[in-house]
């Protein structure tokens, strides 16, 4: 699901969401919608990270309570 944060924080809601791959962009500054806006409703284990040659960091979770 891309640029959804309405959508993805229904699904973390309802617990159908095992995986996560967030990319973080560290040129970009400003605001936006909190993808946990009271902190994350599962745990989450950091299954694999990578830095791109641009300096974004794509980040992977897999849900860990289940």
């Amino acid at each position: 699901m891309l640029a959804s944060s309405s959508v993805i924080r229904g699904l973390l809601q309802a617990g159908e969401v095992d995986r996560l791959s967030i990319t973080l962009c560290p040129e970009l500054v400003g605001g936006g919608a909190r993808l946990f806006p009271d902190g994350p409703s599962a745990s989450w284990t950091l299954t694999s990270s990578q830095v791109t040659e641009s300096g974004a960091i794509c980040l992977l979770y897999d849900r860990a309570d289940r």
